[in-house]
């Protein structure tokens, strides 16, 4: 997922608009690279099926099934909780304590089953490759950082608005990070890490 940080104070203007997009994006990020391909081929450049075969080394057939598979799942993405300071800044700051201490039970309460993490680190610093799926994988990942003390000790940050999503500016390691957090019926749904300096530029501009 690609990210462009902000640093609003405020929530959104236009919620619902993020949430929606924000859902659509990380049910884009979970299909097969396949899948995702024969989609975007198809819906968004009107690729025909021969073609979209050629390129993806599928048959048409295979190619329409992709894209019907796609349009199925994306078809039941499911937008996250409008932004608002007052119920997610206890989570926020749930989150980074938890974190922090390496505490796999709290951040098993915090997180939804189905979490998914995403990292980018645009491979100019150190950051997952995969997407990381699971509550119990999310918590050991964090649990597993803070055991290595790679996590600053000390207050959580203030709330910042990361693309429509509730979260934090921080360093960590040495390296400008910003991490958003998908909430949703009171559980995280989804984190998106984002430390690729090319991507963060402009945010040091203002820091």
């Amino acid at each position: 997922m690609m990210l462009h940080p902000t640093q609003e104070l405020e929530p959104p203007a236009n919620p619902e608009r993020f949430n929606v997009g924000i859902a659509l994006i990380l049910t884009l990020d979970s299909l097969t690279p396949e899948m995702r391909a024969a989609f975007i081929l198809r819906d968004a450049f009107d690729y025909g099926f021969e073609e979209i075969g050629l390129l993806v080394g599928k048959t048409p057939t295979a190619c329409r099934q992709l894209v019907s598979r796609a349009r199925h799942r994306l078809a039941g993405a499911k937008p996250a909780d409008p932004p608002s300071s007052e119920t997610d800044h206890p989570l926020v700051t749930a989150f980074w304590e938890a974190s922090r201490q390496g505490d796999m039970d709290r951040l098993l309460a915090l997180f939804a089953e189905d979490i998914e993490v995403h990292t980018d680190g645009g491979g100019r610093v150190k950051a997952a490759i995969n997407v990381l799926n699971g509550s119990r994988n999310a918590a050991r990942l964090f649990a597993g950082l803070a055991r290595k003390r790679r996590f600053p000790a000390g207050p959580c940050p203030p709330l910042r608005w990361i693309n429509g999503s509730p979260g934090l500016v921080s360093v960590e390691g040495g390296v400008l990070q910003t991490t958003a957090l998908s909430i949703r019926r009171g559980r995280i749904e989804a984190i998106w890490i984002m430390r690729n300096p090319d991507k963060l530029k402009h945010l040091r501009l203002h820091m």
